[in-house]
């Protein structure tokens, strides 16, 4: 009888604590590769914030979909390139928290030496909150574009272009995405 008791016990008692790992788990906010919306997974904010649109913009086949991987959005064009967006919730404090944030990145940018676009001009919607950097004059390599959403998370929109891509092109996919977790924030 002893033993049976003990055995209901530690069998209510494991899975009250399993009951309350997974509580504690789904409670936690983690850092996901797109904006918070409720109700959606990781997987459907990355598809939604890269969808084919972001890929078409460059020139580039949709032969991928996005994948969420180590708190990045992530999408492949063959041996053409990627698109990558990052979410960040901004953990500072104050009232400019999110703007000291995002100038933090953007002086990071101008290290590295090229020219920084801040802000930038052509991103639909229009935000104060952002800077960009362009691709090399070989229209290959990285273009980098962080903005503050609405939600005051920091976004890092990131195309690595393998082949040549007109900076128009740049432009028009990564402003898509802007716009795109812009929506998802809302």
């Amino acid at each position: 009888m002893v033993r049976m008791t003990a055995v209901v016990v530690c069998a209510a008692v494991a899975s009250l604590v399993a009951c309350s790992v997974e509580t504690a788990e789904s409670d936690r906010p983690s850092a996901t590769a797109a904006p918070s919306s409720a109700g959606s997974s990781a997987g459907d904010q990355c598809a939604a914030l890269l969808d084919d649109d972001a890929l078409t913009a460059l020139g580039w086949a949709v032969d991928s979909t996005a994948e969420e991987h180590a708190g990045r959005c992530e999408r492949r064009a063959g041996g053409s390139g990627a698109v990558t967006v990052v979410t960040r919730a901004v953990t500072g404090k104050g009232p400019d928290a999110a703007r000291d944030a995002l100038d933090a990145q953007c002086e990071e940018l101008r290290s590295g030496g090229g020219y920084v676009d801040q802000p930038v001009a052509w991103l639909d919607p229009e935000s104060d909150a952002s800077c960009f950097t362009s691709l090399a004059d070989t229209r290959t390599g990285v273009a980098e574009l962080y903005l503050v959403n609405t939600m005051d998370e920091l976004i890092q929109v990131r195309v690595e272009a393998l082949t040549p891509v007109a900076p128009e092109r740049v432009q028009e996919a990564m402003s898509n995405v802007a716009a795109a977790a812009s929506d998802l924030a809302s």
